[in-house]
């Protein structure tokens, strides 16, 4: 999921889920964000590309599987392309 969070909230939250992020520096709008049902088990893994990536191991009952959620845009949009601010 790409993300635009305003910049007051900190943590976003689902109830039932857990939620993994990467924000982007300040200024550069948006994110990558990924939801694992609860009761799942799951680690974060290094991002082995120069893409944006948000890489998770999620434990199955006889294996794992692995989640990469990339995001790849030419140029990134600043806050003040997006909300004309």
């Amino acid at each position: 999921m790409y993300t635009y969070l305003h910049k007051n909230i900190k943590r976003f939250h689902i109830h039932g889920y857990a939620v993994e992020s990467s924000d982007r520096d300040p200024g550069l709008a948006g994110g990558l964000l990924t939801m694992i049902k609860s009761g799942l088990s799951y680690s974060g893994l290094p991002n082995p590309t120069s893409l944006e990536a948000l890489v998770i191991r999620v434990k199955l009952q006889s294996r794992s599987i692995i989640i990469v959620n990339v995001h790849h845009l030419l140029e990134y949009p600043s806050t003040k392309q997006l909300t004309g601010n």
